[in-house]
């Protein structure tokens, strides 16, 4: 949440009551709030997968040029993999797949 707030220019908590204000307002008028599709989700988490590289790359080249020669300048981090968010959609539609054939198995017998 406080990447999704930071990416936002809000704070967490700015975030959050954002986040309530919509869910209260979609609950007065009877609509649900719909989340991004498998596919939706999968072109988000590419974008700030190639996010994360280019800065790494940036981060790298400063690293390898100035970030260790330069008296008092310190090395810029390298963001692993684990940052991106997980498709949460796909677990979703996974977790409805397999328990479907559960329930179908089961009703055979």
């Amino acid at each position: 949440m406080i990447r999704h707030a930071k990416r936002k220019g809000m704070t967490p908590q700015e975030f959050r009551d954002e986040e309530d204000r919509l869910d209260k307002l979609a609950r007065s008028t009877g609509k649900l709030r719909v989340g991004p599709t498998v596919g939706e989700f999968q072109k988000y988490i590419a974008l700030l997968d190639a996010q994360r590289r280019a800065e790494n790359l940036r981060s790298a080249l400063y690293n390898a040029c100035l970030g260790w020669w330069l008296p008092g300048a310190t090395p810029k981090p390298i963001e692993s993999k684990a940052i991106l968010p997980i498709n949460q959609a796909q677990i979703v539609d996974d977790l409805i797949y397999i328990h479907g054939h559960q329930v179908r198995f089961l009703s055979r017998s």
